[in-house]
Parts: C-alpha cells; sequence; structure tokens
C-alpha cells in the first residue's frame, strides 16, 4: 500500500474581536458615567458622615471634618502611642553631658545603675495582696511571710498544724520573757529601752541600705542614659489619656515629686504647653520639680533649662515641698501632680503613707494626681495600696480615672501569679547622641503601673445608676469602657482580648471577622494593650450595637468549635 507522507497543518487560534470606532466611544462613555456614579456616591457619604458627626444627638456636637483614623472616638479608645523618638530638645542637652565623659564610663555607670535597679524589684514575685499591709517593705514580706507566694490552701494547712505547738511556746516564752524584764528593769530600764530603739533604727538603716538607691553622680548619668528618656514617654502616655478624657481640664500648675532629671514637667508641657515657673506676683508655682537628691537635682535642672524661652521662668526646682513659695494656704497647691517612680525608694510603709496624704493635701478640687511605679509585683502592690487608700474615700472626694474602669476590688490582686501592668515602646537614644552598642536593640519595651485620679467627680461617679447612654461625648462615654489588661492575640480571622470590665473582672471575649462591620474586627485589629476597646459600632443612623463576641470566665480559656 502507498503511503503519502502526514502533513501537519498548525492549529486555527482564536478570531481576534474586530470593534469599530463607534462601538469603542460607547464603552469608553459608559465607563465615564460609572466612574461619576461612584464619584457621586463618595460625595453623598462624605456628606451624610459629616451631617452625623454635626447632629448633636451622635455625640459630637460641633461639626469638623470627618477622619476615620483620628477622629474623637478613636483618640480616646486608642491611646497607646507608637515607637516614637526622643525629642530633640532632650537629646541635644543630653549630647552635651555624654560629650564630657567618654563612652565606656557611661555604659559602665550605665550598667551599674541597672544592676542596683533591678535589685528593688527581682526579689518580690506576684501574690495575692489581699494578705498584705499597704505600702509595706518588701522585708517585711520575706522575713514574716515567708510562705506568702505558697497557696492559700497548703498556708491554711499549715497554720492548723502549728496552732497547738505556738500556744505551747507562748507560755514558755512568756514565763522567760518576764524574768529577763525583770532583770533589766533592775539593772536599769533607760538602758533597756535606749537599745531597743536602738536596733529598730538599725532595722531600717539596713532596709533602706538593702531596698533603697542612693543616687551618686555615677547613677544620675547613668539614669539619664537608661531611664529618663523612656520614662518622659511613660508620662506623655498618660498626661496625654488625661488630656484626650477630660478636654475641660487644662492644668494651670503642676508638681513632679521625686522628679529626678524632670521627665514628668517635661511631658507635660509638652502636651499642654509651657508655662512659667512662678507667677508674676511671684507667689503662684506654676511647673515645680522636688528632688532631694543633689545629684539628680543639678543635672535635671541643667537639662531642663530649655524648656522655655527664658532661664528665668524655667521649672522651680527645689529639695521638699516646703521650699515652693505659699506652701502654706491655697496658693501652694496644684492643679495636675505627678509621682513617678517614687515610692519605691521610700525606706518605710509610715514615710510612704505619709508622702501620699500630703501631696493630697496639696492637689486642689478636680484636680488630677498621677502615681506611676515600674511594672513589676512590686511597683503594683504600690499602686494597689494607692489604690485602696483611694476607694476608702467617698466618690465624692476621690474617682479613679485610669486604668481601672470600676470602683470595686481589683481582679488582678486576687491572684498570686498575676499583677496588673502595661507597655509603652519606645526608640533607643540614635547614634548621633550616643552610639550603641552592637548586641543592644533597637527597641525598649518599658513596662509601668500606674493609677490615675481625680480630686471629685467623674462620669462614672456622679451617680450610682449612671449608664454610658447617659452622656454623649466620647471623653464622657470612655468611663464605661472596659481597659484591655493584657497583650492581643491577633489569629487567623479573629483576635482574642482580655480585658477588665466595669463589674470587676477580667473577661475575654473573641472578635471574629465572621461577625460583620458591627462586630468590630477592624477596631480590634488596631487595638494595642492597655488601650479602651470601644466596642460599640455605629452604622449611618447614628444607631449604637454592642459587638457580637464569645465571652468566658475569669481565668479560663475560651471556648473554641
Amino acid at each position: 500500500m502507498l503511503q503519502f507522507p502526514v502533513r501537519f497543518f498548525p492549529r486555527a487560534g482564536p478570531k481576534i474581536k474586530t470593534t469599530s470606532i463607534s462601538k469603542r466611544l460607547e464603552e469608553a462613555k459608559e465607563q465615564k458615567e460609572e466612574m461619576m456614579e461612584e464619584m457621586e456616591l463618595e460625595k453623598d457619604f462624605k456628606t451624610r458622615q459629616q451631617e452625623v458627626m454635626s447632629d448633636p444627638d451622635f455625640g459630637y456636637g460641633k461639626s469638623k471634618e470627618y477622619d476615620s483614623k483620628h477622629d474623637d472616638f478613636f483618640n480616646v479608645s486608642n491611646l497607646t502611642m507608637g515607637a516614637d523618638r526622643v525629642p530633640e530638645d532632650i537629646l541635644k542637652r543630653m549630647k552635651k553631658i555624654f560629650s564630657k565623659h567618654t563612652v565606656q564610663e557611661v555604659r559602665d555607670w550605665s550598667k551599674l545603675l541597672m544592676k542596683n535597679y533591678q535589685i528593688l524589684h527581682a526579689i518580690e514575685k506576684p501574690m495575692n495582696l489581699d494578705y498584705v499591709k499597704p505600702f509595706s517593705n518588701t522585708s517585711d514580706l520575706i522575713n514574716k511571710s515567708p510562705n506568702i507566694h505558697e497557696d492559700l490552701v497548703k498556708k491554711k494547712q499549715e497554720e492548723e498544724k502549728l496552732k497547738q505547738q505556738l500556744d505551747n511556746k507562748k507560755k514558755q516564752g512568756e514565763e522567760a520573757q518576764q524574768t529577763v524584764e525583770m532583770e533589766q528593769s533592775e539593772e536599769g530600764g533607760f538602758e533597756a529601752k535606749k537599745q531597743k530603739k536602738s536596733r529598730s533604727e538599725e532595722k531600717e538603716e539596713s532596709e533602706g541600705q538593702l531596698f533603697s538607691l542612693e543616687y551618686k553622680r555615677e547613677h544620675a548619668i547613668g539614669y539619664l542614659m537608661r531611664k529618663m528618656p523612656y520614662h518622659y514617654f511613660v508620662f506623655r502616655r498618660l498626661i496625654n489619656e488625661v488630656k484626650e478624657r477630660l478636654p475641660n481640664f487644662k492644668p494651670e500648675s503642676v508638681l513632679d515629686y521625686g522628679a529626678g532629671l524632670g521627665s514628668g514637667v517635661w511631658a507635660t508641657q509638652h502636651i499642654y504647653g509651657k508655662q512659667n515657673a512662678i507667677d508674676k506676683n511671684g507667689s503662684v508655682v506654676r511647673s515645680a520639680a522636688v528632688e532631694p537628691n543633689v545629684n539628680m537635682r543639678k543635672l535635671g535642672k541643667y537639662i531642663t533649662e530649655e524648656l522655655n524661652e527664658k532661664a528665668e521662668n524655667s521649672i522651680l526646682w527645689v529639695d521638699s515641698l516646703s521650699m515652693i513659695p505659699g506652701s502654706g494656704g491655697e496658693r501652694g497647691k496644684f492643679d495636675l501632680i505627678i509621682v513617678g517612680y517614687v515610692l519605691q525608694e521610700v525606706p518605710s510603709a509610715k514615710q510612704r503613707l505619709m508622702i501620699v496624704e500630703a501631696l493630697w493635701q496639696r492637689l486642689r478640687d478636680d484636680g488630677v494626681f498621677i502615681l506611676v511605679e515600674p511594672g513589676s509585683p512590686k511597683g503594683f502592690r504600690y499602686i494597689h495600696s494607692f489604690r485602696d487608700w483611694i476607694l476608702a474615700k467617698e466618690r465624692i472626694e476621690a474617682s479613679i480615672i485610669a486604668p481601672c474602669p470600676n470602683h470595686k476590688q481589683c481582679p488582678m490582686a486576687q491572684h498570686p501569679d498575676q499583677w496588673c501592668h502595661f507597655s509603652q515602646m519606645t526608640q533607643r537614644i540614635p547614634g548621633y547622641t550616643f552610639p550603641k552598642a552592637p548586641k543592644e536593640a533597637q527597641m525598649i519595651n518599658e513596662k509601668y503601673s500606674y493609677l490615675v485620679v481625680r480630686k471629685g467627680t467623674t462620669p462614672s461617679t456622679v451617680s450610682e445608676n449612671s449608664t454610658e447612654d447617659d452622656f454623649k461625648s466620647p471623653a464622657e462615654k470612655s468611663f464605661f469602657w472596659p481597659r484591655l489588661v493584657r497583650p492581643i492575640i491577633k489569629q487567623h480571622k479573629h483576635t482574642i482580648i482580655d480585658m477588665c470590665n466595669t463589674e470587676g473582672k477580667i473577661e475575654r471575649r473573641i472578635i471574629a471577622k465572621s461577625h460583620g462591620l458591627e462586630g468590630g474586627y477592624k477596631k480590634a485589629k488596631k487595638m494595642k494593650w492597655g488601650d479602651q476597646p470601644d466596642l460599640n459600632t455605629h452604622n449611618e443612623e447614628g444607631v449604637f450595637k454592642r459587638s457580637h463576641s464569645k465571652s468566658c470566665k475569669e481565668g479560663s480559656a475560651p471556648k473554641t468549635n
């Protein structure tokens, strides 16, 4: 059979659609019309948003340009600041001080400070604060309550076993003490009392040496390197919260007790503006810093000289409250008092209580009192003692602004393995101010515990039956919002938040993307540790709706399907 060669022909491709010029023009016109319609819809949507913002029933009261990222609700809810750089006016002074010493000297001094600083807080562990006396020393907890970190059940069992032994020993001990006292009284009762007093004084002095820090010149420069710029951002974050949540509060006089290098007053003036130290009459103090340590006071006065244009109007630096002009009457009171990282360095509990009472008397009516301590179990213990001292007063006299959304017993203080603290991220000092070591991190995570109190009432304490619906502005509504007490857990299409609610309990919620636009998923993604989540979302008509979220009991894990 004859075989013909097979010829392969190329496969025919798709036909190219040819359209006329008239059809192309029509398609272009249709696209243009669609674009115009979308632009008109966007304009209508923006005008509608502006109308809602200007509506007094919605809660703003004044017309203003709408910005979804920086509106009033966002500013009041998202209070935690991002990692920012140290201001240039602070860096200039730091550079001048560091230039007088070698790099190795400054690093050695900063390491020396951090070692002594860590000793103050590395001893204590989280504990149930119901069994701790207010403002007590660390040595008292270690010596008198060695088993305070153990479970309560074991502690009760041990106490029951030792009851009988203690009763028998007490009888024998009382008889022995009586004989000893009789002998001492015969020899000389005055000398015995004198010896007892000297022993107590020696004990307090030894506690002061162990659990306090004496700032020498080297420690002051190390504090400037390691702590001062990062404490500044903590104060700035707290004062900014006061400004956002109390918009009508404008302090005319500020006191920074235990000022260190003046980071508290510096942050206040950066937020509320620069203020003169003494009024024109020479009697009313506007900005004062109390620092008993000579080395810290000299260095702080040098750093804060350029806060105002004239050096004579800068911060008034003194070594005690009695040195402030007009301290005997109403003129010596302040609108804003900042006490930062002070109670940890006071030697005794009585002195801590005396300081708190004296400063509270210096606060004017409707003034704000800010207490900050390191974010350690020891720092939280002092904050909790001050909180109990505030709760013992009536709400007309004192009300908590932050971080607690309630005036009930603290749920974090009852757990032996938890404590309430927060975090503030900041950037390290740039290299042109001081060179960074090779292994040093670029970001600093400063942990802190705090309490902001007002000498008066807040929207949540005006009446016992007051609710969020009774107020219109976001600043007033924020006193009924919960507080995030732990870092947010971000998972795939859902976030998990742990917050302290207005009922005085720790609550866990799951906010998923499937809950819809009104579920608060977008807001939850932008939240940070320490924020106040506004879980109420609004539609175009300004009606608020509660987000759909799951909750669980305190300390338990959420249920997942």
